[in-house]
């Protein structure tokens, strides 16, 4: 289901107690975007309505609460300048405490966004120094606070939706999960994510980032990512093409029909011809031996159902001419 297919879903009423109680827990993912709209400054455009809305949607989500303060909070900054001008007195190694402060969401908006200029601004400088951010300190308990600031800024322009942007969340320990909850607050943004995560991966490939395409792809419009991995044409990008094939959309037989036509899609036949010829013996091609495992088996499995009434002839045919099953 797409990004805009959902949020529809979660904002149609419903009556029903067990359905309401499922869509309490599926509007958790878009919190960031839900209570920065409700607490945006008011227009004449936005019906009353619609404000109402929201705020029956976030009744009962308790983590609502949280981004609700920082939608507050941003509201009392004026200039992400402000923040940039003390951005070197920020200690990076120190998430901070929240502890009977008052003050803590904005506190940490300042603290957050000021170690991600200084980050980004070390990759500028001497590519040879680069800082990370967040490493260690902000775990998996910051995480939707993290996302909250992440929109709040991407949102009001304060920082670019950029390479280096990229490039830094995908070093991080919870990276991936920022990707995805930036893409699912802002689906139109998906586009531009899956390119520069794509980007990254061509200076430097590993398994988180592949998954985080593929957690893109979940979040989103799995076919749009997959065609995007396609015509990037390198073969880490034709790997992700496979898996999201074999995990989400399962028509591996449609797909690999398709992509057989003419001869516009060399790279992606040379990684299924690697990965069934040569021996597993980089990460790479073990990964991409069990990706064309999966494939295999979704193949053999309609196969086996086509079997049951058509002629074994054909089969035959397809055996020899995907190169996949009769190997």
């Amino acid at each position: 289901m797409s990004a805009a297919a959902s949020l529809h879903q979660l904002l149609v009423p419903n009556d029903n107690p067990s359905k309401a109680n499922d869509r309490k827990h599926d509007v958790l993912p878009y919190v960031p975007l839900f209570t920065r709209l409700l607490h945006a400054r008011e227009s004449s455009d936005v019906p009353t309505d619609s404000r109402r809305t929201l705020k029956d949607l976030l009744h009962d989500q308790p983590d609502a609460t949280l981004g609700k303060e920082y939608a507050v909070a941003f509201r009392q900054i004026t200039s992400i300048d402000t923040i940039i001008q003390k951005a070197g007195s920020f200690d990076p190694s120190v998430f901070p405490d929240s502890d009977g402060d008052d003050h803590v969401a904005l506190r940490r908006i300042e603290w957050t966004l000021g170690t991600l200029y200084v980050a980004l601004e070390s990759r500028r400088e001497d590519s040879a120094h680069r800082l990370p951010w967040i490493c260690g300190i902000a775990n998996h308990s910051h995480v939707l606070e993290l996302q909250c600031i992440l929109h709040h800024a991407l949102s009001s322009d304060w920082i670019p939706l950029s390479p280096p942007l990229v490039s830094l969340l995908l070093e991080s320990s919870i990276g991936r999960t920022l990707l995805v909850g930036l893409v699912q607050n802002d689906p139109s943004a998906a586009s531009s994510i899956v390119e520069l995560v794509l980007l990254a991966m061509r200076r430097q490939v590993d398994v988180d980032t592949h998954m985080t395409l593929v957690a893109i792809a979940d979040a989103t419009t799995p076919h749009a990512v997959r065609r995007q991995c396609i015509v990037a044409d390198f073969p880490y990008a034709a790997a992700v093409a496979l898996d999201i094939t074999c995990r989400l959309l399962h028509d591996t037989p449609v797909f690999l029909n398709g992509v057989m036509q003419g001869t516009k899609h060399a790279t992606l036949w040379s990684v299924v011809t690697e990965a069934l010829t040569q021996d597993p013996t980089t990460p790479f091609r073990r990964h991409t031996s069990a990706i064309l495992g999966r494939v295999r088996l979704e193949l053999q499995q309609a196969l086996e159902a086509f079997l049951a009434t058509k002629p074994v002839d054909v089969v035959a045919v397809l055996k020899a001419y995907c190169g996949l099953v009769g190997r």
